[in-house]
């Protein structure tokens, strides 16, 4: 009996790398999105601190420091843009890796359940394990992001789940 998930196959599947990295584009972008209509909506720090967060990775803290004013800044946001993006793109890659790798693409539903485990995944990773490198992310723990990191995972792998071509075969 096969089992309908084949964990260990007698071929390997290359990904296919432009849907991936598509897919983790337009999943930026949904995450994007989703966090400045939220923040717009119900924080009072204003819809730019989640930017002021993102663009310290690559400016440094100060431009996270609780004190400093939430107002739109176009290089705090260039940046953000740019990491939130950067970002958005490896984790795309790497989840039509895992995708591909596991054969989890060929149905909906196991790209569905990868991608909110993906998601959950990623909420972990950079909202708790990163708070030690990066202690202002732990601003952003919470329900909403969360949810948002969910979402994430999963047009991401839904995404990589339409627009991936027949894969390439190839020996192991």
């Amino acid at each position: 009996m096969a089992h309908p998930l084949p964990l260990a196959p007698d071929v390997r599947i290359a990904p296919d790398w432009r849907a991936g990295a598509f897919a983790g584009f337009a999943g930026a972008t949904m995450l994007m999105a989703a966090e400045l209509a939220w923040t717009s909506a119900t924080d009072e720090a204003g819809p730019w601190r989640i930017a002021q967060l993102v663009a310290a990775l690559v400016l440094g803290s100060d431009v996270a420091a609780p004190d400093v004013s939430a107002a739109f800044d176009p290089l705090v946001a260039g940046a953000a843009l740019l990491v939130h993006f950067g970002l958005g793109l490896a984790f795309g890659l790497l989840l039509a890796w895992v995708e591909t790798r596991a054969f989890l693409q060929q149905e909906w539903s196991n790209a569905f359940w990868v991608g909110l485990i993906f998601g959950g995944a990623l909420y972990v990773l950079d909202f708790h394990a990163m708070v030690a490198l990066f202690p202002w992310f732990g601003e952003l723990r919470g329900l909403p992001t969360l949810i948002a990191q969910l979402g994430f995972g999963v047009v991401t792998a839904l995404l990589y789940r339409q627009l991936a071509r027949e894969p390439a075969e190839f020996p192991r």
